[in-house]
């Protein structure tokens, strides 16, 4: 219980002392995913709150990258375009960019309080369809030759596909198993960006260059094949376990390779390397 409260209470520290109202969502996120925490210790002496923990801590996970992705995606990618002398930039952040948070929020909220009404499942495939419409605007396919550019715009693709498929799965449960829909958000778009960010940051924060040797790019395959595995087992009663511990086991890997490969990194000294921490 300590953790999330402690991260939420300096999070509120340094938005109220430095007057930074722009990062009062992250704060009040945070906050939830505190709550979140308690709600699934209470669920030992309340069986009714069942799921609650879990679902609310899923939702806050869900809007936090669908607003940070959204925020560093464009911005990280506009940055390697200009300096490649590249003119076609990211869009800026506009109405389009509102309406889908707005949606985003407000379809992780019904699926919170009424998990299997149609209205939720509307409200959850409408936010992934704008997610997509955002992801569409940022340049995506410019960035190909750059893996630690492109798994930010891959992460956001998984969360825009959770999105639709867990609305899907309230409207037509029959076609879309709502446990692939949790694994694209989970394994799929929480993994994905976690790990897009965590290797920017470390090469950032310790004076390397902003760019992907093999390792870091094995970690990337890694982690997407074994997304595409857990989606995948809902789908084939037959081979469901296989696929499901297949997924785990690339999932495993490639978290394992981030600490082999960064965590010598983030204990030594800092390069003197020139590169931005951008």
């Amino acid at each position: 219980m300590a953790f999330p409260a402690a991260l939420g209470f300096a999070v509120w520290r340094e938005v109220l002392a430095g007057k930074n109202w722009r990062n009062t969502p992250v704060a009040v996120l945070l906050t939830l995913f505190a709550a979140a925490n308690l709600l699934h210790h209470l669920e030992n002496f309340r069986p009714s709150l069942e799921g609650t923990g879990v679902r609310l801590a899923l939702g806050v996970a869900a809007v936090l990258i669908a607003l940070i992705g959204g925020r560093v995606t464009p911005s990280f990618t506009r940055n390697w375009l200009v300096k490649g002398g590249n003119k076609r930039l990211p869009a800026s952040f506009g109405w389009l960019d509102k309406v889908g948070l707005i949606t985003a929020a407000a379809g992780m909220a019904g699926w919170n309080i009424t998990p299997e009404h149609p209205v939720s499942g509307v409200l959850l495939a409408v936010a992934g369809v704008l997610l997509v419409a955002r992801l569409a605007r940022w340049q995506g396919q410019s960035v190909w030759r750059e893996p630690i550019v492109l798994i930010l715009h891959l992460g956001y693709l998984w969360l825009a596909a959770a999105f639709l498929m867990l609305g899907c799965s309230i409207l037509e449960p029959d076609l879309m198993p709502e446990s692939a829909a949790l694994h694209a958000l989970t394994a799929g778009a929480i993994a994905t960006m976690t790990l897009a960010v965590m290797t920017r940051a470390a090469r950032a924060h310790t004076g390397h260059a902003i760019e992907t040797d093999l390792t870091t790019l094995w970690i990337y395959i890694l982690v997407t094949v074994g997304a595409l595995l857990r989606v995948a087992a809902p789908f084939a009663s037959d081979m469901y376990l296989e696929l499901l511990i297949s997924g785990g086991v690339f999932w495993s890997v490639a978290f394992g390779l981030f600490v082999a490969r960064y965590g010598p990194m983030l204990i030594r000294p800092r390069s003197h390397s020139t590169e931005p921490l951008t």
